[in-house]
């Protein structure tokens, strides 16, 4: 949900805005349109190609279903290499004309029981204030393995920092629900679900930012 959301940001940090409206200014802005979209696809899959990377070897199956799809540069990648992807968000911030999300009401996704191979909430979870839980386990209902990265910390000094990178980068400057890995671990464990993989590392966004992320690769004990 990172990458690609700064114009839709943007628009909700000076007035609330509906969904009409943020389609709007993307699609008949002539300057956005023919000037900044290309850099902001550029930016976006810069980073969702190291993303892609990364998460790749722990797709499970072709039909995946990327919850908050935001720019949807990492479902582009992804449907290139032939996988076949479902977008889902709260707002269509896409970039891509033809990779459009389904539009939900953030809580209660629309698709039956394990209907997808794979689910990713790519930096998407500490965007969820106390719905948080309740869209983990929405996504675990109706994929048979998830793929979730988020943003984690070891300390209040590093916290601070990655607190500091995506609000600036998302354009939100409010409180997020971000925890630390041992967090993240107990609170699948209290949900009885296995975590297949796990890995942290700390990088410099592409604006010079130090943060620090997480993956986890999830499924449920059978």
């Amino acid at each position: 949900m990172v990458e690609g959301l700064f114009i839709v940001q943007i628009v909700k940090y000076k007035k609330r805005m509906s969904v009409k409206d943020v389609v709007d200014l993307k699609n008949r802005f002539g300057v956005f349109s023919f000037f900044v979209q290309p850099l902001f696809v550029k930016i976006a899959e810069h980073t969702a190609s190291k993303r892609v990377q990364l998460i790749k070897k722990y797709l499970q199956g072709k039909k995946v279903l990327d919850i908050g799809l935001g720019s949807g540069s990492t479902s582009a990648l992804l449907t290139i290499e032939g996988y076949k992807t479902q977008g889902i968000d709260v707002v269509n911030a896409s970039l891509y004309p033809k990779l459009q999300p389904i539009i939900y009401n953030g809580k209660d996704l629309p698709f039956s029981d394990k209907m997808f191979d794979t689910g990713l909430l790519i930096c998407v979870l500490h965007h969820c204030g106390k719905n948080q839980l309740s869209v983990l386990m929405e996504a675990m209902r109706v994929c048979k393995r998830l793929i979730i990265v988020e943003d984690t910390f070891r300390n209040k000094l590093e916290r601070f920092f990655v607190a500091v990178r995506d609000s600036v980068g998302n354009f939100e400057f409010y409180h997020h629900r971000y925890r630390t890995v041992d967090e993240w671990q107990n609170q699948f464990k209290t949900l009885g679900w296995k975590i297949v993989y796990g890995q942290s590392w700390s990088n410099i966004s592409v604006f010079g930012m130090y943060g620090r992320q997480t993956i986890f690769v999830i499924e449920k004990k059978r």
